[in-house]
């Protein structure tokens, strides 16, 4: 009877070092320069007030996901989003931390800007946070799947009952 355990725990054994999966390889430097290069251009454009430009980072059905706002999913509905968003100067993106799989890359980060809202006499300095997901192409371009950011500041307060 051991022997017969011992035989299913080798077998056993056997079949789950077949079956483990090859870690991924990390993230080559010329991947990671690719990236870094359309996360650059995509700073430009936002700042430039470029909506189609600062979508084109985006997969074609790349989805955001913005604060106060249902997914935008598609590039040409994040192209709309960002037309009708209020301009956006000195805007800046900071990478903290990145991790990678295959054709999957995750960068957690910060960002910092300043909004023109409709009616404001000044603009208003906000920070805030995202996680963005890029994704290889079968082009071999890396392109953004999902953006998922939002503000550190607190919400506005309700209005006054009246």
């Amino acid at each position: 009877m051991n022997r017969l355990r011992l035989a299913a725990l080798g077998a056993t054994l056997v079949l789950a070092c077949q079956q483990t999966p090859v870690p991924p390889a990390g993230l080559s430097e010329t991947d990671k320069a690719a990236i870094m290069a359309q996360r650059a251009a995509y700073v430009q454009a936002v700042n430039a007030g470029d909506a189609a430009r600062a979508a084109n980072i985006f997969a074609l059905d790349g989805v955001a996901l913005m604060p106060n706002a249902p997914a935008i999913s598609g590039k040409a509905a994040i192209t709309k989003f960002y037309q009708a968003f209020p301009p956006i100067g000195d805007f800046k993106l900071y990478g903290e931390q990145i991790e990678a799989s295959g054709d999957l890359v995750v960068i957690r980060g910060s960002n910092a800007y300043n909004m023109m809202l409709p009616g404001a006499p000044t603009a208003v300095a906000d920070t805030g946070k995202f996680v963005e997901v890029w994704k290889k192409q079968a082009d071999g371009i890396w392109k953004l799947l999902w953006d998922i950011g939002n503000s550190d500041r607190a919400p506005a307060p309700p209005p006054a009952a009246k």
